[in-house]
């Protein structure tokens, strides 16, 4: 996989694209969700698998059974007591935006890859209102955008793209891209730093909290990394990451 990482970001660096041209033209996009508990013994659940590697206790009763930290799926897996939220970050040109997207959403399929780019031409009008809007958008591999076999863009995502007068920065195949690049994809970090936020203003009675209620606390936090973090700078790092990348031989890099 190592070798894999540096093959693509090599491959990437060989277009010789600037972090100026990166910062004017990338959209960087994906397909997220959250996992919302309906009961208060879910919420409990998820509050444990939150919980560092060390725990909030002292070695001595690390044991106990109530300070064991929970099994992260519950933060994944959607069941009887939990609802699944869906929603795109967007990151471009030093700023994050997120779009909840609507109940019944198809989640990481093409369909899904296709509705997420409807929503695109809508936020870059608000975003600027003139001149020139960025058109090239890079996601990650998932299955909802490129084949995961073969590398090849799936038509429904494609022709959404066309569509809304974009275009994806791998063209036509993903084949050079490595499927392990959360380190790398700038929007990673950015929904990261979101997520954080998520967890710190989380109500008191997370169980309560409607769909709404989280889509409009998830547009809060996303002001507030806007605010508190620089985005300007992040929209600039990918080549200095890729470069990173490279000359540590395929190992995770810092941020």
């Amino acid at each position: 996989m190592k070798a894999q990482r540096v093959e693509c970001a090599e491959h990437i660096l060989a277009l010789k694209h600037t972090a100026a041209w990166y910062f004017k033209n990338l959209i960087w996009a994906d397909l997220c969700n959250s996992v919302l508990p309906r009961t208060q013994k879910k919420a409990t659940e998820q509050a444990l698998a939150r919980k560092g590697g060390k725990g909030w206790v002292s070695d001595d009763a690390k044991s106990w059974s109530r300070n064991l930290t929970g099994r992260k799926e519950t933060l994944k897996q959607n069941s009887w007591d939990t609802v699944r939220v869906w929603w795109a970050p967007i990151l471009v040109r030093g700023k994050l935006h997120v779009e909840p997207l609507p109940e019944g959403f198809p989640g990481e399929t093409p369909e899904g890859a296709a509705i997420m780019v409807e929503k695109l031409p809508g936020v870059l009008a608000k975003r600027f209102p003139s001149g020139e809007k960025p058109a090239v958008v890079f996601t990650d591999r998932g299955w909802g955008f490129f084949a995961a076999r073969t590398g090849a863009i799936t038509p429904a995502y494609k022709a959404s793209l066309e569509e809304a007068g974009l275009r994806a920065f791998q063209g036509e195949s993903a084949g050079f891209q490595c499927g392990e690049l959360g380190d790398i994809l700038l929007h990673e970090t950015a929904v990261a730093w979101l997520r954080r936020l998520m967890e710190q203003s989380m109500p008191a009675a997370p169980w309560k909290e409607t769909r709404d209620a989280y889509c409009a606390r998830l547009k809060q936090q996303c002001q507030k990394v806007n605010d508190k973090y620089d985005v300007t700078a992040l929209c600039k790092e990918f080549p200095k990451r890729l470069q990173e990348l490279v000359s540590k031989k395929g190992e995770k890099i810092g941020k």
